[in-house]
């Protein structure tokens, strides 16, 4: 093996710029941006199955109705496999984002930190597993699936009460994930070489889930106890009790749309610190 065929170590390059201006009454407010790249990440190449090797073939997929383009592989190369992993530029991932911040600071029993982030994470959504060489992977390069929220907007806040209580609480909004509407070409629809195929029909991002907004609140008393103080806590979260759809089918067909998983309830928690 020379040192060309070594794979690299993958790196990640991080760069954030933030100004920050006081004003009066401990107010502090402060922009900030962030980048980060990762390079040299690690995919795979069938290298027995160059992309000139499957033929495209237009198909009307049955269960959806869909029109696609599926890659067929030539029957000559079926099950030929050498899997080649290495360091492909193909697999860089990158994300900007810029953060604008409040503070005030605990003055007249109050604090409250506010703040709106805007940003994009985009590199290769199929991930290293998936052969480079697979026309099939259509759409590779866009906002990343699980990791891409472009807009987000967070607050919360302490209040001192007396007889040593406190009230705090957070709001947050944030945009839905991105999604990736597929359809699944299996032999109802036509017979290939290789197995079923899912053949994403637009670029990751095309649609996404709800916005989810939720409210948290928490209540504390501390009370002194010879050297202890004990503080009995009360937590509630999803205040509000949304049900934001959180994950759902994106195969297209008579599934599609189908809610998978929703925001967790309401839940209340009842606890006691103890510090000694």
């Amino acid at each position: 093996m020379t040192g060309a065929d070594i794979i690299e170590r993958p790196y990640s390059n991080e760069l954030s710029a933030e100004i920050e201006h006081q004003f009066p009454g401990e107010v502090a407010l402060s922009l900030a941006y962030y980048h980060r790249e990762i390079r040299r990440d690690i995919g795979s190449k069938n290298l027995l199955a160059p992309p000139d090797s499957y033929i495209p073939l237009r198909v009307v997929e049955k269960s959806s109705g869909q029109e696609v383009t599926v890659y067929n592989l030539a029957p000559n190369l079926r099950n030929r496999f050498d899997t080649l992993w290495d360091n492909f530029p193909e697999m860089n991932a990158d994300y900007n984002g810029v953060e604008v911040t409040a503070r005030k600071r605990l003055s007249n029993n109050w604090t409250l930190v506010g703040g709106i982030t805007y940003g994009r994470n985009t590199g290769d959504v199929y991930g290293s597993i998936a052969n480079l060489n697979n026309p099939n992977y259509t759409f590779r390069r866009g906002v990343l699936l699980a990791q891409d929220i472009p807009f987000t907007l967070k607050a919360s806040g302490t209040y001192q009460l007396p007889y040593a209580m406190s009230l705090s609480g957070s709001a947050q909004h944030y945009s839905g994930f991105a999604e990736m509407d597929t359809v699944s070409v299996s032999r109802d629809t036509v017979t290939l070489t290789q197995v079923t195929q899912n053949i994403a029909v637009a670029e990751s991002g095309n649609t996404r889930l709800p916005g989810v907004t939720m409210f948290d609140i928490s209540f504390r008393k501390t009370i002194q106890a010879a050297r202890a103080s004990i503080e009995p806590v009360v937590d509630i979260f999803n205040i509000g009790n949304a049900n934001t759809v959180v994950r759902r089918t994106t195969q297209l067909g008579p599934a599609y749309d189908r809610v998978l998983k929703i925001l967790l309830p309401r839940m209340v928690k009842f606890g006691v610190n103890v510090n000694f």
